[in-house]
């Protein structure tokens, strides 16, 4: 645009005073073709090379981004999968739950039988040994009972005090 810019004076100053022929403009195309050529020779292998290098990052760029659209679609595909899966995956994990709730109920239900069971067991055996126990003192309260008062009466009784003195002499 600039060149043109630039030519339009020298093209409207060619034809002279009159109308101007194409025979005029020779020279200024020569002169452009010339400076297009000098301009290309120059600027040709720069410009060349800037765009290729340009056109190189931009296909960096695309495949990075094809890449990461790639792994953005298997990502929202895995999070679709399982957005559809939630419903099942909820339901099995609150069958999973109830059943792991039965089955703790289930065995606490059965050990605490068991440790009512034991309890029992345990608090009759208690119950029968203090029984025995209260039964052996009571036993032996009364034969002390029976000896002590055995005693006085032999003691007080001079008759007795012999004749239970020559019964143990004749049981040894």
């Amino acid at each position: 645009m600039r060149i043109l810019i630039f030519l339009m004076p020298i093209i409207a100053f060619a034809g002279g005073s009159g109308h101007g022929s194409p025979s005029d403009l020779i020279s200024s195309f020569v002169n452009v073709a010339i400076l297009g050529a000098l301009l290309l020779w120059k600027v040709g292998p720069v410009a060349k090379e800037h765009f290729l290098s340009k056109s190189e990052e931009v296909e960096k760029v695309m495949n990075r981004a094809q890449a990461k659209a790639k792994e953005a679609d298997a990502l929202m595909k895995t999070q679709t999968d399982k957005l559809e899966n939630a419903d099942s995956e909820i339901a099995r994990l609150e069958q999973n739950a109830k059943a792991q709730i039965d089955t703790f109920k289930t065995e606490y239900e059965k050990d605490v039988d068991q440790r009512i069971a034991n309890l029992k067991t345990d608090a009759e055996a208690k119950i029968a040994a203090e029984k025995k126990s209260l039964s052996n003192s009571v036993n032996q309260l009364l034969v002390d009972k029976v000896v002590n008062k055995s005693k006085e009466t032999i003691k007080s009784d001079k008759g007795l005090a012999k004749k239970s003195s020559d019964t143990l002499l004749e049981a040894l």
